[in-house]
């Protein structure tokens, strides 16, 4: 067997002569890693690097924007444990970086950064009943805090990775690869196999 390549390879370029192997581990668990161009200027950009690439270096072409049903087969849930109210100018989480502009409601979520979360919250959002509700606060190493509405209850499901909420989203939350998310994510995490 001759193997060259993984599943963004497999997926996006044309058939490899001598190779007859990929790995297809991103694949498998659903991930499309191949490229998705839209008409927006920063794309076009990318698409002409692409070209010139491929005429100084001998690239073989790249497929994009490929038509193939993937199915996340990798999902990350919690529970709301406890629902509070907070008064304006009340602190939520690790040194008060987050102080209320209003009296808000917020879920409590037993999860947080030892189970592979983001240390930091760079604007990470959260999916209660399918409804997006922001986080807010640093990620605590168990919890972490949403701001929501009266919609939600203790003991509704949190998507953290779902059809709802995708990977690409939380690997740049992190700003690691899809690879070392999956990693991390699968230390401390019940798991359940379907």
């Amino acid at each position: 067997m001759i193997h060259l390549a993984n599943s963004f390879s497999l997926l996006s370029h044309p058939k490899i002569d001598i190779c007859n192997g990929f790995r297809v581990g991103s694949s498998v668990f659903g991930i499309k890693t191949f490229p998705i161009y839209s008409t927006g200027i920063k794309d076009k950009i990318k698409l002409f690097r692409n070209k010139l690439y491929k005429k100084i270096y001998s690239i073989s072409d790249t497929y994009h924007n490929v038509d193939i049903d993937l199915k996340l087969a990798i999902s990350l849930h919690s529970k709301v444990i406890e629902i509070k109210e907070i008064e304006k100018g009340q602190s939520v989480g690790y040194g008060t970086s987050y102080i209320a502009n209003e009296n808000k409601k917020i879920a409590i979520i037993d999860i947080g950064y030892e189970d592979g979360l983001p240390r930091c919250n760079n604007d990470m959002k959260v999916v209660i009943n399918k409804k997006c509700y922001n986080v807010i606060g640093e990620i605590g190493m168990c919890l972490i805090f949403a701001e929501i509405d009266e919609r939600v209850k203790i003991g509704d499901t949190v998507d953290i990775i779902s059809d709802n909420i995708r990977i690409g989203n939380f690997c740049r939350l992190k700003n690691q690869s899809v690879h070392e998310v999956l990693i991390s994510l699968g230390k401390l995490n019940s798991k359940k196999y379907i």
